[in-house]
């Protein structure tokens, strides 16, 4: 579970929900937020990544703030942020499968023609699907971030270089016999079970939030931030952070 018990101590795990490359386990930032920072306080992390410390912050009952250059990360955290804001997981859950059971066979904007190598054509028309019921979902944040969750996380595996996701890094495309015999990868099917997955995993989240009386408010434009450390007076003065 993304939200795990240590004895008292609970966790989140963003890694869980979506990979990353170079991020670093949870208790690092837990530790350090408990042992330097009191209730109430103001966290800021200027390289966020996927939002661990903003996530320890939030278990921890201090202000978490994250600033972040990578557009897939700010928009990884804002999607956590929005869904486990949602006053019920099985709802946003239900809201997702019904928008992709629609979609079966209705084709809405493609993805970048820059991802086009990557997939074998049964896949990249399958993630044409899939990308109308995300522009379906525009107007609920909550399950338009749950699939952008489930479908990003699942790219790599989806695509057709099997060689690791140092080749992906490496902008190293799979070759075209791999593209041109690929297996049906079943892409709609996948994508709705790692939506229930990650729909547990956030639900577990939020109950541990709840518990310890804390909620996410509709507020993640400005705790969530796009840009680099000079962007930090975006968010507030340096100074203000108790911890940084």
């Amino acid at each position: 579970s993304s939200a795990r018990g240590r004895g008292p101590i609970q966790l989140f795990d963003a890694r869980q929900v979506h990979w990353y490359p170079a991020t670093f386990i949870p208790e690092i930032p837990y530790t350090l937020i408990q042992a330097l920072t009191s209730p109430g306080d103001l966290v800021l992390d200027p390289f966020a990544g996927l939002g661990t410390t903003l996530w320890q912050a939030e278990l921890l009952g201090r202000h978490g703030y994250a600033l972040e250059l990578n557009a897939v990360a700010v928009t990884v955290m804002q999607s956590i942020w929005n869904a486990v804001a949602a006053p019920s997981q099985s709802g946003v859950l239900k809201t997702v499968g019904d928008a992709m059971s629609r979609s079966i066979g209705q084709f809405g904007e493609p993805p970048p023609e820059s991802l086009k190598p990557w997939f074998s054509a049964g896949t990249w028309e399958e993630l044409s699907e899939v990308r109308h019921a995300y522009d379906s979902l525009r107007d609920d944040a909550a399950a338009q971030g749950l699939l952008f969750l489930a479908t990003s996380s699942l790219l790599r595996v989806l695509s057709e270089q099997r060689r690791g996701w140092g080749c992906v890094a490496d902008n190293m495309k799979p070759r075209a016999a791999d593209i041109a015999n690929a297996p049906p990868r079943e892409v709609v099917s996948k994508i709705v079970q790692r939506s229930g997955v990650i729909s547990r995993q956030l639900g577990t989240f939020a109950e541990v939030l709840r518990s310890r009386g804390r909620a996410f408010p509709n507020e993640s434009w400005n705790r969530i931030v796009q840009g680099d450390t000079r962007g930090i007076a975006s968010v507030m003065p340096a100074e203000a952070f108790q911890l940084v």
